[in-house]
């Protein structure tokens, strides 16, 4: 048994009787699925900044400065967009890793919380 069907099936509550094939299957479709996620998120979150920078009172700026920059530059959606194809592909093409998962998830996170804070500043300009 492969180190990643012991932990799925330790996290997940199944019994041992499930294959190796069908928890590396599970994992590639939950870590596409996120990636798929992440991608809108993306979008989400540069259309929430460009408008919160457009609407805001003056003053108003990128808090992330890399972000910042690549806004500035109008580079920003690409570069994000490159990323999540990054990830994409790799859920695609690479064995699928349990760490990916994870990490594609925590980050779609991360960004959930991004835009819905854009969303309720926008809310208050």
């Amino acid at each position: 048994m492969s180190d990643i069907t012991a932990v799925w099936q330790r996290l997940s509550g199944h019994d041992a009787s499930l294959s190796a094939d069908s928890v590396l299957r599970r994992v590639r479709q939950l870590t596409v699925v996120g990636v798929l996620v992440l991608a809108l998120l993306n979008g989400a979150d540069a259309v929430t900044t460009r408008l919160l920078l457009l609407h805001a009172p003056a003053g108003a700026i990128e808090a992330n400065p890399l972000a910042g920059v690549l806004l500035a530059g109008g580079a920003l959606l690409y570069v994000k967009l490159a990323i999540v194809a990054a990830l994409g592909v790799a859920a695609l093409r690479d064995r699928p890793r349990l760490g990916l998962l994870i990490a594609t998830w925590l980050v779609g996170g991360l960004y959930t919380a991004a835009v819905l804070s854009n969303i309720l500043l926008l809310r208050m300009v």
